[in-house]
């Protein structure tokens, strides 16, 4: 029986079986698990001998020429998308790096604008501040006092018309200068008296705590002073005194 059906088998695949025969196999099929098992392992056999083209007909140089022409052709289409692509990005790209470098200036321009801050005590009274960075000023009669908003990063730079005691806030990175009628005192984190009137011909710097580094006109070197110093010029004579603060 078994031998009979691969027969059929055989004469379906030649395409010579009767119709008698097809559906003689066609039961046979349907009657198990097994048998279409049997029928698609045959199938495979077939198959592997009996090829769906001679093998005399395949042209190996026309298939090399097919795949290279069919790699060119990749390549040329790899090269157009990138040329593309270079494209969007120039369009995309250069116009996000004006905006980028317009922004950033713009935030520098808005960093360097500053305002210019001024503090005066009318006669006859005293005038009590806190500067930007926590530093502490008393304002003597009739004295006047400027500065930048906001100091810069590198110095805490005050102007002074007049007299001033000043508490100032320890910074080590950012020395706190008064300038006064051609006077600089440099200073960190001190306590410190400035008299210094347009009027009047002295110029007095009376340190109370710590330490400050004075320039004048008439130095070559900065004059360090330190605690119980007093510093004394004279707009006139060009004199300068360094002595112990009674």
């Amino acid at each position: 029986m078994e031998q009979d059906i691969e027969i059929l088998i055989a004469r379906l695949f030649d395409e010579t079986i009767s119709f008698e025969e097809k559906e003689r196999l066609v039961v046979w099929y349907n009657e198990s698990v097994k048998n279409k098992q049997t029928f698609a392992r045959m199938k495979n056999i077939w198959d592997a001998i009996h090829p769906a083209f001679p093998v005399q007909d395949i042209r190996v140089d026309q298939a090399e020429t097919k795949i290279l022409k069919e790699i060119r052709k990749r390549k040329r289409e790899q090269t157009r998308f990138l040329v593309w692509w270079q494209r969007v990005a120039a369009v995309i790209v250069i116009p996000l790096l004006v905006v980028s470098l317009y922004l950033f200036f713009s935030r520098q321009s808005k960093e360097d604008i500053v305002s210019r801050q001024e503090i005066i005590a009318p006669r006859g009274t005293y005038t009590q501040t806190t500067l930007p960075d926590g530093s502490t000023v008393w304002l003597n009669s009739g004295s006047k006092l400027s500065y930048s908003i906001p100091f810069k990063k590198s110095k805490r730079e005050i102007f002074l018309a007049g007299e001033a005691f000043f508490d100032v806030k320890t910074n080590r990175k950012c020395p706190f200068i008064v300038v006064a009628d051609g006077i600089s005192i440099t200073a960190t984190g001190t306590k410190f008296n400035v008299d210094a009137y347009p009027s009047d011909t002295l110029r007095t710097i009376t340190l109370e705590e710590g330490r400050v580094f004075i320039e004048s006109p008439q130095q070559y070197k900065k004059t360090q002073m330190d605690i119980n110093r007093q510093f004394v010029w004279n707009t006139n004579t060009r004199f300068i005194l360094n002595f112990n603060n009674p």
